[in-house]
């Protein structure tokens, strides 16, 4: 039976864990005709040096505005979906949220399990899309409202939402203005589905890419590849795992993560991994085309400092090539 949606509030659970979904929950928790019956989120990790229990930020935001979240282990455990369905939701809706829901899940509301994925789909599909979207240095990307299946974000699509990816942007900054235009379209959306006017459209099927999970070995920089491929690597893994490379100095071996650099022309081509200039101006080195200046850097263990002032602690030769 379809319900009265002109007398009751459309009733829906909230499945998220990263911060890119929160401004997403503040708008569905504000929206007079939409009643978050409650929200779901990860459950809290051990990481870090010291091994300490981490909330997902969903979970805290969830606390700190009087919202008692959900950590089960596993959505799909039976006693956990008995305890949903006796809200009687209309309507999941997931972001960024870390588990495969299963199909007694999937059928649970009348009207749909919606997920809202950060990309364009079908480009991106998987776990870092807005990483990929920076990675390959595509010039827009957007928000997909998708009808969630068994598949990895192949469910048919609701509608998607288009921006443009500003020149020079980190993945903290573009996961920012996804959010916002998220929190400023899932409402109109919600309502639509649950009114029954608005349709799921099969995903394109000649366009497909995939954004697999990151890994820490994934920000390893290879000297190799171009000055424009590292620099916009710089940017992706701004916050996790950071862009880095080892460097032999006069006090020792170094992990070296950068955090902002800019390619310069390679006006006399030299090897890949062959510092270009080592001195009281600029640290940079040749690429496989071009080369990287880097200009701000995080000494293992260290604040972030310019690259010339690392130099000035840690001395190191024009022309030394670090790869070798």
């Amino acid at each position: 039976m379809a319900p009265e949606f002109h007398k009751d509030k459309i009733r829906l659970f909230y499945f998220a864990s990263g911060q890119i979904a929160i401004a997403p929950l503040a708008a569905l928790v504000a929206h007079p005709g939409i009643h978050v019956l409650g929200c779901v989120t990860q459950p809290d990790r051990r990481g870090g040096r010291k091994r300490a229990l981490i909330q997902t930020p969903v979970c805290t935001y969830c606390r700190s505005h009087g919202i008692d979240p959900e950590q089960p282990l596993s959505v799909n455990d039976p006693a956990f979906i008995e305890r949903l369905a006796a809200g009687r939701p209309h309507i999941i809706v997931v972001f960024a949220f870390g588990q495969i829901l299963r199909r007694a899940l999937l059928d649970l509301p009348p009207r749909s399990c919606m997920n809202i994925h950060a990309s364009l789909l079908p480009k991106y599909r998987g776990a870092s899309p807005l990483n990929a979207v920076i990675l390959n240095g595509d010039p827009e990307t957007g928000i997909s409202y998708m009808e969630m299946n068994e598949g990895l974000d192949t469910g048919p699509i609701y509608r998607q939402y288009r921006c443009t990816v500003p020149a020079g942007v980190r993945d903290f900054e573009l996961e920012a203005t996804l959010a916002t235009l998220a929190a400023e379209t899932v409402c109109e959306t919600v309502v639509e589905i649950c009114s029954g006017d608005l349709a799921a459209a099969p995903q394109p099927t000649d366009s497909i890419r995939h954004a697999t999970k990151i890994r820490k070995e994934d920000g390893r920089i290879d000297w190799h590849e171009s000055a424009i491929e590292i620099e916009r690597k710089v940017r992706a893994y701004y916050t996790w795992p950071g862009a880095w490379f080892t460097i032999a100095s006069s006090r020792g071996t170094r992990k070296i993560t950068v955090s902002e650099a800019t390619v310069v022309p390679d006006n006399q081509p030299v090897a890949a991994g062959t510092l270009t200039a080592a001195d009281k101006d600029a640290f940079i080195i040749a690429c496989g085309e071009n080369a990287l200046a880097l200009n701000k850097i995080i000494p293992e263990g260290k604040r972030e400092m310019s690259g010339v002032e690392f130099l000035r602690g840690n001395p190191l030769q024009t022309g030394t090539n670090i790869i070798e």
